[in-house]
């Protein structure tokens, strides 16, 4: 709630309650002529919600004042229920009364000092406003459960150090070192301080994060604490990212950008590179589809366990992995995903209907990924209005002919699917050498077959012999 304000010490004071008007003590004055619904509408009691003329006076507070007490107890925003119950009586319809309508809030005040206030909660939420407890009566109860105290004295301020810097952090008493660790952590946005790296100190003992509460180890308000790390023999930065002991740093020329400014990386191939370089060298190669990294200088390949410690991040290091194990999946392997449960599925046989085995035997089509609906055995047709199957095959068997370049051989069908990865190609002028956008591979595309299809890199102006029309097999 806005109107629950917090002192250093994290106790709790309210503010704006309810009417928000002063009376004195000695005034006959309890009721006035006000303004429909005042304060928040959750935190209101029924006779400030007429819509004509509201009578109301100080019991608004008191109501007010459980609603608060409500929220605070559950963490919760005591949002009440709008439902109705059926009177057992005259068998009709009649609303909740406020106390009803806020339920699911009260069961949870089950234990401490949330139980004992819970009688006293539930008065201050009667529907007549002369059946609630005058605020004093409230204000006792809460002395007499030392509230107010023990909310005050839960928080602490701890000073943590990190050498020549202080910053002053508030935690609960009833907080773990676990939890110390995590806020600490949290404070220091642009630090380098890894979690697993960094350590704690207090009054000669070491603070493991444990479930130990802060209370238990003794730490009190204002209590200083010490940060330390503790790292490998051999640890070093470039460009902010960590690189590991084993690996070597030199002077050399980065091979990408050329730049001899920065200390560099030797790769397992002796070339020299930047952190940030090879992130930039192993995106590339997972966009391209490629199925392993290999050097931009001299191609060798390497090996994913050499790269680990070279400075890439936790995404980083995440997308080479999974990115290239998908282009071996998919470009490959040619496998789809089940479109149920994201199973990879490798085809093999000329049939289009799939059967995935961790969807109790869900059926779908190879060429649309929707499910299967036609009936009976078949396993060409699925019975879907538009299969991209059939669409792409009277493409191919309906498209032009054209007269290549170089070579003039006619009668060569406009529109080819790449012999490797089955991606479509038009032809638009020029030699029958073509590559494939999608995944590289080289084929002429008269006879389908890899380039140099005879053998000889000048074959663009050679004759060989048309391949037949493509099917969608």
């Amino acid at each position: 709630s806005n109107n629950v304000l917090l002192t250093n010490h994290r106790a709790a004071k309210i503010s704006d309650l309810g009417m928000a008007k002063m009376i004195r003590a000695d005034s006959k004055q309890t009721k006035s002529r006000l303004t429909t619904a005042p304060g928040t509408l959750h935190f209101m009691p029924p006779e400030a919600l007429v819509e004509v003329d509201p009578i109301y006076g100080t019991p608004v507070d008191v109501f007010s004042f459980a609603a608060v007490g409500l929220h605070l107890f559950s963490e919760e925003w005591p949002t009440p229920s709008s439902e109705r119950r059926r009177d057992p009586k005259t068998k009709k319809l009649v609303a909740l009364t406020e106390a009803e309508r806020r339920q699911p809030y009260l069961d949870k005040m089950t234990s401490g000092e949330a139980a004992a206030f819970k009688p006293t909660i539930l008065q201050c939420l009667d529907d007549d406003p002369d059946e609630r407890p005058p605020i004093e009566q409230v204000s006792q109860t809460l002395k007499d459960l030392k509230i107010n105290q023990e909310m005050a004295d839960e928080w602490i301020n701890l000073i943590i150090n990190f050498g020549s810097r202080d910053q002053m952090i508030q935690m609960k008493m009833s907080a773990t070192l676990e939890q110390l660790y995590k806020m600490v952590i949290e404070k220091q946005n642009n630090s380098r301080i890894r979690f697993e790296d960094m350590r704690m100190a207090f009054g000669g003992e070491n603070l493991e994060r444990t479930k130990e509460t802060l209370e238990q180890c003794g730490i009190y308000d204002r209590a200083r604490i010490i940060v330390y790390v503790r790292m490998s023999g051999g640890s070093q930065y470039i460009q902010g990212r960590k690189i590991g002991k084993t690996v070597t740093v030199t002077n050399e020329i980065d091979v990408i950008t050329e730049d001899d400014d920065t200390p560099t990386m030797q790769l397992p191939c002796g070339h020299a590179m930047t952190p940030e370089s090879l992130a930039y060298w192993i995106k590339d190669q997972v966009d391209s589809r490629k199925t392993e990294i290999r050097c931009y200088k001299c191609h060798q390949k390497w090996g994913l366990s050499q790269l680990k410690d070279m400075g890439l991040t936790t995404d980083e290091k995440k997308t080479m992995e999974l990115g290239l194990t998908e282009n071996l999946l998919h470009h490959k392997y040619k496998c789809k995903e089940c479109p149920r449960c994201g199973l990879y599925i490798e085809k093999i046989g000329s049939g289009y209907r799939i059967m995935c085995p961790m969807c109790d035997n869900y059926e779908f089509c190879w060429n649309c990924l929707r499910e299967w609906k036609a009936p009976g055995s078949g396993y060409k047709d699925c019975g879907n209005l538009n299969c991209s199957k059939y669409d792409v095959q009277q493409l191919l068997q309906s498209c032009g002919t054209a007269t290549m370049g170089y070579s003039n051989i006619s009668g060569v069908p406009d529109i080819r699917l790449c012999p490797a990865c089955g991606e479509g190609i038009g032809y638009k002028g020029g030699c029958k050498h073509m590559t494939c956008h999608g995944c590289s591979h080289q084929f002429c595309f008269v006879c389908l077959k890899k380039w140099p299809c005879a053998g000889n890199s000048s074959d663009y102006n050679k004759k060989c012999v048309v391949a037949p029309r493509q099917t969608v097999n």
